[in-house]
């Protein structure tokens, strides 16, 4: 790891915002690590629709209603991604926010390999133990394939 590396913490916001403990966890690691700098990840995640959905309503609306659907998520993250932003002016630390859209693993991992990061925070899975362990989840394809410490938060 080179000194860069080592000062860089990123924190996944995504799907649901970060409760009051988490948060407070949040500012605890980044006390303990003293990063030089904070990237939050504000990621808006896209679904694929349904056949099913599509037959009731229509290809069109379907897209309208995806179309809505991702706006909101996109305005929730960011909105989540703010109280991050704000732990990093009260502890004076530089903080970057970035926002992108599609799959939070897909999305996560690309941004470990671009900012190596010492440390990346993200959410658990709202799966339940069968879905994750027919389809994966999250934090488990982020844990097996990034190359630094992982914290996984409620």
């Amino acid at each position: 790891m080179d000194k860069e590396e080592d000062k860089k913490i990123l924190i996944a916001c995504y799907r649901s915002p970060y409760n009051k403990e988490s948060i407070d966890i949040i500012e605890k690691v980044i006390i303990k690590k003293k990063p030089e700098k904070i990237i939050v990840l504000s990621i808006s995640e896209t679904k694929k629709s349904s056949g099913t959905i599509e037959s009731y309503l229509g290809r069109h609306d379907v897209k309208k209603l995806k179309g809505q659907y991702e706006k909101d998520q996109e305005i929730r993250s960011s909105s989540y991604s703010d109280k991050i932003l704000d732990i990093g002016r009260k502890f004076n630390i530089p903080s970057e926010k970035i926002i992108k859209k599609g799959k939070a693993s897909k999305i996560i991992l690309e941004a470990v390999e671009k900012y190596n990061p010492s440390h990346v925070v993200i959410h658990p899975s709202d799966k339940s133990g069968v879905d994750k362990l027919l389809s994966g989840s999250v934090e488990d394809e982020v844990c097996k394939d990034s190359r630094c410490e992982v914290t996984i938060l409620e």
